[in-house]
């Protein structure tokens, strides 16, 4: 064989080889990429859905109990076991008639109590569309008005027989989920 027929070859086969290896690393790329949004796409899921349990649980409570009532004493027993078992979530409130009422923790949102959500201008209308369409809504991320840390807040609208009762909603602090997502990252 001819030397620079085998000088050609042996370069074209370098040059194969380099594309091949770029190819896979391409790929290896797409498909780590991928694994990675799946992780976070579950995570994110998993974050909103305890935000969602908990709304649910602490409105079924409101719901089942006597006159829509519920105790400081019993809120809070149900607030710290659900905050336990869903750590997703950073806050539990109770808004009867729209006006934060009860909080927990109570040292970090008690600045919230006494907030009329159907009167304040940013969060009026997603409380507004909670009770119309009877729909969970999640706004944020929102500025808090219990200690100023930048939120997302599912609302469950509360009704009864007599009409809207007020409000259960889930608070998730936005470095909460950063701190999920870190997470994911670091481990990938």
């Amino acid at each position: 064989m001819n030397k620079s027929i085998k000088v050609a070859l042996v370069i074209s086969v370098l040059i194969l080889t380099e594309l091949l290896a770029t190819q896979l690393s391409r790929i290896n790329n797409q498909k780590e990429s991928v694994n990675v949004i799946n992780a976070i796409n579950k995570e994110m899921k998993k974050v909103f859905n305890d935000a969602l349990i908990t709304a649910e649980v602490l409105k079924e409570v409101v719901v089942l109990s006597e006159d829509s009532h519920i105790s400081l004493e019993a809120f809070n027993k149900l607030s710290r076991t659900l905050l336990f078992t869903y750590s997703n979530v950073d806050s539990l409130l109770y808004l009867p008639k729209g006006v934060v009422t009860l909080v927990y923790p109570y040292e970090e949102n008690k600045r919230a109590i006494g907030h009329n959500v159907l009167q304040d201008q940013s969060r009026r209308l997603g409380a507004e569309q909670s009770i119309n369409c009877r729909k969970n809504m999640v706004i944020g991320p929102v500025t808090l008005v219990q200690n100023g840390k930048q939120a997302f807040i599912l609302r469950k609208g509360i009704t009864n027989e007599s009409g809207f009762v007020g409000f259960s909603s889930s608070v998730i602090y936005l470095e909460t989920i950063l701190q999920s997502l870190e997470n994911i990252l670091e481990d990938k």
